[in-house]
């Protein structure tokens, strides 16, 4: 391989690298390792562990409390999470109950004493699902602090909290460089 060939290969790969496209993530849901505590008794059937069961069809959670409440995940050690999943309760058996929680708080602590931090607070909300994008937190404690649930008796079904590690994702332009590199190198490969 000649000086030419190494600079080229070099060039090449800086302008695959600048033309990369956004930092995507390889996400993975680590709510599953998590102990689950809730704020109140949970109603007949329904436990906090089901929140990161992995079974959006199963009873959920459903505390007794007075439109609000809070379940907590100690997720055993410190994890950066960079996205939040909640999962209403979509499913249940009465259709005709709103159990939407019009507003909460997604919170997070590294220590047990440390006071809770606001990742993300919905308020209005209208949906029975909601997954929240947000900058990097690393921390070992979570809570989804339930300000106003629209029935008496907070539920919701699955808790995902998707930690994961920036990649670049080359963009359009990369790969066309990429794609040009490649036949260029093969083509002066062939006259040699």
């Amino acid at each position: 391989m000649n000086t030419f060939h190494i600079r080229f290969i070099v060039t090449f790969l800086l302008i695959l690298f600048a033309f990369s496209g956004t930092i995507k993530a390889s996400l993975v849901n680590v709510a599953p390792q998590a102990t689950v505590t809730a704020s109140h008794p949970n109603a007949s059937g329904s436990y906090p562990q089901n929140l990161v069961d992995g079974n959006y069809s199963n009873l959920g959670s459903q505390i007794y409390g007075q439109h609000s409440g809070w379940w907590e995940f100690d997720l055993g050690q410190e994890h950066t999470i960079i996205e939040a999943r909640y999962y209403g309760a979509w499913h249940h058996p009465n259709p005709n109950v709103d159990y939407r929680f019009s507003e909460y708080k997604i919170e997070a602590k590294n220590n047990y004493s440390d006071d809770w931090s606001t990742i993300v607070h919905m308020m209005n909300n209208e949906s029975q699902t909601n997954f929240h994008s947000f900058s990097p937190v690393s921390a070992q404690y979570w809570r989804m602090n339930v300000i106003h649930s629209n029935y008496v008796g907070p539920y919701w079904n699955e808790f995902e909290l998707l930690a994961g590690e920036p990649v670049p994702e080359p963009g359009l332009l990369s790969l066309l460089f990429l794609s040009i590199g490649t036949f260029g190198f093969m083509k002066r490969k062939k006259t040699v």
